[in-house]
């Protein structure tokens, strides 16, 4: 009989063998308070609040029923299963699942009358479904047929039949899909018809997962440990990401050879110009104690050794690379095949700060010796116990946030600073910096304010032109409400803003010729007044604080967004500040200095 699993959520630290890490740096503490504070000061430019308010120990995604049914199905599981217990208690079910592929694939290609063929990729084809798992299908052409053209008629087909419900499309997207849900077995479908190598791609992670068992149960738990996080999953990290992280892993352990190596044992095979061919004949065999738990621990403790933000990971090469292709991601996985494609492009900052959280944490457990002498406890605490330690956490800094008066610093850095990042950690930032065609456009002769005395006449100009246009799409292409509530020109301004219906999503950037930026953003404004005004549909109760902040050299301006006292960073303001970023990088600087500067000769 394993060791209970009660109250074994209990997270690792608040002890001389086991000291509390920074999730960014990893320096340790013994106190959880000043581990925090420290994270606070030291890293006050990172998001933090969004991070932990992700997971709720008491939601629906952490029941507590979820909880008491693994923990009694681990008290109960054989000596030295607990693993085994975890992924059977966390399997899908594939006769539901290949029973709902049966009839999707026959309906969708007996409607297109033999025009497509129905395959299957993703977590059913490699073997890796869980609990949750939806079905991706990849719809072949049997002749040449126009991508759009098919994409039509199959969403037409499926809205049809009443075995299928919440259908809609997503074509703006990489690989636009089709998305529904099988009503019968309440699966989720995503179908795709212009990309293939997914079913490539599945093929292989399925191939090289039969080749040790143990590849396979790593791979399952760290997928049911990153969908219980919320770290995977729509909108966040893909599973295919997180399967390529692992291989990467594997490979830094020499426990699989890199993509390359692979390809150098076979003939090439070409999928649209990209060699797909691999041979895993040579594969390496594992050694016996090499065990599932320790390639678990060494995944957790290889990663919080990567620097994300200056790195890329190559399944094709092996290994981590301190350059690559594109950097202008916060994280950078190369998919293993298509060597062009970043498959971490959905990670921001924000996003890749809570996975590191996520990684420090689970590396913490893994290194507990009470945990690691009982494993069903440390399978326990990655489900489960990561989530309440998160939790705890935020609950300690409203406790910090009410002792704002504690020098916490030792060197009489009290309460500003210490309030002030704890402002950051529920709201978001943005930092807007003088581009050199933006300080070139500026001393070409477009400077229209006058300088104070002993200040850099460019900076400064760049400074109010920044803030002239930001108060400007704030009021006239949002058509927001604003109110200064603290100013301090021209280092400080902070606002409260409002609005009662959505004027910031569904905003196209492609104007006609001889269109300003400005008057095409400004013509949809006034379209979106007449149609949304009373529209439901766009109705939000959108209000918060919209700050800017100057260095004292001007060389440098901070957007913040903050949702008022009592309440949540919601999603309008979030979706908010995420247009409000990008329309500032589409409207050109030149146009910008234009505007400011007949603002400043007719005032």
């Amino acid at each position: 009989m394993a060791a209970s699993a009660s109250n074994d959520s209990t997270p690792p630290g608040d002890g001389a063998d086991n000291p509390i890490l920074c999730v960014i740096c990893s320096e340790p503490f013994q106190r959880i308070t000043d581990c925090l504070v420290h994270e606070l000061l030291e890293h006050e430019s990172l998001p933090q609040k969004g991070l932990r308010q992700r997971l709720n120990p008491s939601g629906s995604q952490l029941s507590q029923s979820e909880r008491y049914e693994l923990r009694d199905a681990l008290d109960k599981s054989k000596r030295g299963a607990p693993l085994l217990e975890v992924l059977q208690f966390f399997a899908a079910d594939l006769s539901k699942m290949e029973l709902c592929f049966d009839y999707v694939s026959s309906y969708i290609e007996q409607s297109m009358k033999g025009l497509v063929v129905v395959t299957s990729f993703g977590s059913l084809a490699s073997d890796l479904a869980v609990k949750g798992s939806d079905i991706d299908l990849y719809l072949e052409a049997c002749s040449v047929q126009q991508p759009k053209k098919l994409f039509g008629q199959v969403e037409r087909f499926l809205r049809r039949n009443k075995s299928f419900t919440n259908v809609f499309h997503i074509r703006r997207a990489a690989v636009p899909i089709i998305q529904c849900r099988h009503q019968p077995t309440g699966i989720d479908i995503d179908i795709n018809i212009s990309n293939p190598y997914g079913v490539h791609n599945s093929q292989f992670v399925r191939d090289l997962m039969s080749h040790d068992k143990r590849l396979r149960e790593l791979t399952l738990f760290l997928k049911i440990w990153a969908k219980k996080l919320k770290i995977i999953g729509k909108g966040y990290m893909s599973s295919y990401c997180l399967v390529t992280l692992i291989i990467v892993s594997l490979q830094v352990l020499r426990l699989v050879p890199s993509i390359k190596e692979l390809q150098t044992l076979c003939p090439p095979v070409y999928m649209s110009g990209i060699n797909v061919a691999y041979n895993l004949n040579q594969m390496p065999t594992i050694p016996s104690q090499m065990t599932t738990l320790k390639l678990i621990r060494h995944f957790f403790d290889y990663y919080i050794t990567v620097d994300f933000g200056k790195s890329v990971l190559s399944a094709f090469l092996g290994s981590c690379l301190d350059k690559g292709f594109r950097r202008d991601r916060a994280m950078c996985v190369q998919s293993p095949f298509e060597l062009h494609r970043n498959v971490a492009g959905s990670m921001g900052p924000s996003k890749l700060h809570y996975f590191r959280q996520c990684l420090v944490l689970a590396a913490q457990g893994c290194s507990n010796r009470a945990l690691i002498s009982q494993p069903a406890k440390l399978y326990y605490y990655l489900l489960f116990g990561i989530s309440d330690k998160l939790g705890s956490e935020k609950t300690e800094m409203a406790t910090l946030q009410k002792e704002l008066k504690v020098d916490v610093s030792g060197d009489g850095r009290k309460k500003i600073k210490l309030e002030k990042a704890l402002a950051l950690t529920i709201g978001l930032s943005h930092l807007i910096t003088p581009t050199r065609n933006e300080l070139k456009c500026l001393s070409s002769g477009v400077l229209g304010c006058t300088k104070p005395a002993g200040v850099l006449t460019i900076y400064y100009n760049w400074l109010n032109c920044y803030v002239y246009v930001i108060r400007d799409v704030l009021t006239q292409l949002f058509a927001m409400k604003i109110e200064l509530k603290e100013s301090k020109s021209p280092h400080y301004f902070k606002w409260l803003i409002s609005s009662s219906y959505d004027t910031w999503t569904g905003r196209s950037y492609q104007r006609g010729a001889g269109q300003s930026f400005y008057a095409h953003q400004l013509q949809q404004t006034i379209e979106f007044k007449k149609t949304r005004m009373e529209n439901p549909e766009y109705a939000v109760d959108m209000r918060g604080y919209f700050s800017l902040l100057a260095s004292k050299d001007y060389k440098e301006l901070r957007m913040d967004v903050e949702p008022l006292p009592g309440d949540f960073l919601e999603p309008p303001l979030t979706k908010l500040f995420k247009v409000f970023k990008n329309m500032l990088n589409e409207y050109s600087f030149k146009e910008k200095t234009t505007a400011w500067k007949y603002r400043s000769e007719s005032e």
